[in-house]
């Protein structure tokens, strides 16, 4: 005999597999795998700074576990207890340590394993591991970067005191650049006003190059002619010169031409001997008229301050 069942009961029924399915996939969700036997292990931390159900426990880099609960123990100075659920197939030995770390920079939590001395006791379900922290990659960043923004304030006040300083300093400026605009101003004005004078005096310059060029010129061909007639003055020069040397040797040649002819005194004293004995007689004869001058002087030569006596002394 077949049992009907109401419609209440289908639906009550269906509402509560319904609740079953829905509890046991959020708790698949949050970690908690009814098909495998996890072993349970304890941590207390003093803050959990952000970790959440179901955040992971690994070792190694390896998941082997997720976080089941988390709650405050009252009686321990509100500390928070972390309830853990590792694979049993993982000896845990004693001495290992929860820690706490910040694996990426979005804030997110999760749990290191760090296992004790190797060959030690293995601990068993509802054991207590030791709670760690390891900083995470904001904190490292924040722990340099306080030091850098501690500089830049530091540099930021230099730099606004060095900015005061150039608030004068730029108005100097300012004034300089405002002077600098109308003295240019003013030297444009004096060039335009000048620039007719300019460009007569740059004609007149390239006339009076011209002229100098053309007065180069003459005084090249006028030098040349100069030149050309003192070489010409010094040819007449030594022409007769040599005419003149010319003549005198002539007359030279002529001269002892006469006196090898024996012409002349000059001619006769070399030819003609005669003329030699005759000075020779003569100069034989001179000296001895002058030796016996020299011997005899009263014999040539009558002087007394008394005529008479001097007469009758000579008789």
């Amino acid at each position: 005999m077949a049992v009907k069942l109401s419609k209440e009961f289908k639906v009550g029924l269906f509402a509560l597999i319904a609740g079953l399915a829905l509890f046991t996939g959020l708790n698949f969700l949050k970690g908690s795998d009814f098909l495998s036997s996890n072993n349970t292990y304890f941590v207390v931390y003093e803050n959990v700074a952000g970790l959440v159900v179901s955040n992971t426990v690994q070792f190694n880099g390896l998941v082997v576990g997720r976080v089941k609960k988390l709650s405050v123990v009252s009686n321990s100075d509100f500390r928070i207890l972390a309830e853990l659920e590792i694979d049993k197939n993982l000896p845990v030995s004693a001495g290992s340590k929860a820690l706490l770390a910040s694996p990426d920079l979005l804030g997110g939590k999760a749990i290191y394993l760090e296992m004790g001395p190797a060959g030690g006791k293995v601990m068993v379900d509802d054991d207590t591991l030791a709670a760690g922290v390891v900083p995470g990659l904001m904190e490292d960043i924040s722990a340099k970067a306080m030091p850098m923004l501690a500089n830049l304030d530091s540099i930021s006040a230099e730099l606004k005191v060095v900015a005061r300083s150039f608030k004068g300093t730029i108005a100097t400026l300012d004034k300089t650049l405002s002077s600098f605009e109308k003295t240019s101003n003013s030297v444009n004005g004096l060039i335009v006003k000048t620039e007719p004078q300019v460009a007569s005096i740059m004609n007149n310059a390239r006339v009076l190059t011209g002229n100098l060029v053309e007065t180069e010129r003459s005084l090249q061909q006028m030098m040349g002619k100069l030149n050309r007639f003192g070489d010409t003055l010094n040819k007449v020069k030594v022409a007769a010169t040599v005419a003149n040397l010319n003549k005198s040797i002539e007359g030279v040649n002529k001269l002892m031409a006469d006196i090898n002819a024996g012409k002349g005194s000059m001619g006769k004293l070399v030819k003609n001997d005669s003329l030699y004995r005759n000075l020779n007689n003569s100069s034989a004869s001179l000296d001895a008229l002058l030796k016996d001058f020299k011997a005899s002087p009263k014999r040539y030569v009558h002087f007394s301050i008394f005529g008479k006596k001097a007469e009758k002394d000579a008789k």
